[in-house]
């Protein structure tokens, strides 16, 4: 099979196991003693272990990958005068994108109303964070430390500090040459680990939905379906039609390619 029908059975036989041992517990089917030591050693033990350490390595290539392929991609571009103006449409793109997003999300959402119904109240009251300024959103995204944004997972200072790399390495000539080959290097040994980690992405996501549907029973997601599908829809919407409209409008070279080619950006960024 391939990966993805590996991580689509991986879901269903989590979702299986986890709603199965739910109704061993809530049954009350197995004595006391018993039940304690599945849930200690299988569910909160070998399940809720293996999926956190799952969700960790996912969260620890976040920063290298951003950071790598970045430096890699502002690089390759050199002293090219259009520098310049690739950037600019690179933003100019992904605001639009992102506005469209956020336009068919709230769309969507308030034709379907995914969450009508369904109660979900908190024992503890939720308090919004006041936003902060619009001067002091824009100061932050620079970072002062590199070092640690990296270490705190400031995304944005991240990204503006990989431009600054790259911009810096393609203007130093042969030096620079030296490091953007190094760059190159490390990004392909980076994107090896994360193919290694793709391959055990199944056995992940086994043990987090296992673990999930044992504590919650599968009655939560039957709550929840309409909201899940909702979602779905809208990301396949989002990725399949306004994507491909772009692409034609715009008349781009090998659109036919173009989501194999970027398959696991596309399927990261969703």
């Amino acid at each position: 099979m391939s990966l993805t029908q590996r991580i689509v059975v991986a879901m269903l036989m989590g979702l299986l196991t986890g709603a199965v041992l739910n109704f061993i517990s809530t049954g009350e089917i197995l004595s006391v003693a018993v039940q304690s030591g599945l849930d200690m050693y299988l569910v909160d033990g070998l399940f809720d272990t293996i999926g956190q350490i799952f969700v960790r390595s996912l969260k620890l290539l976040v920063v290298p990958l951003v950071f790598v392929s970045l430096i890699c991609g502002v690089s390759s571009l050199g002293n090219n005068s259009r520098m310049g103006a690739v950037a600019t449409k690179t933003i100019a793109l992904y605001m639009t994108t992102t506005a469209i997003a956020i336009a068919l999300a709230i769309m969507v959402a308030v034709i379907v109303q995914p969450g009508v119904g369904i109660d979900l109240a908190m024992a503890t009251e939720f308090v919004a964070k006041e936003a902060p300024p619009l001067k002091t959103t824009i100061i932050n995204i620079f970072p002062s430390n590199p070092v640690q944004s990296m270490a705190d997972g400031s995304i944005l200072q991240v990204i503006v500090f990989s431009l600054l790399m790259g911009l810096g390495i393609s203007k130093s000539g042969e030096k620079g040459q030296r490091i953007s080959e190094f760059f190159n290097d490390l990004n392909e040994v980076i994107m090896k680990i994360v193919m290694m980690l793709m391959k055990l992405a199944p056995y992940g996501i086994f043990c987090l939905l296992a673990k999930l549907f044992s504590d919650v029973g599968i009655g939560m997601i039957l709550n929840l379906a309409k909201y899940f599908f909702t979602v779905l829809f809208v990301l396949l919407l989002h990725s399949l039609g306004v994507y491909s409209l772009i692409l034609k409008v715009f008349h781009w070279p090998q659109r036919e390619n173009f989501f194999k080619q970027n398959a696991f950006s596309i399927g990261f960024s969703l």
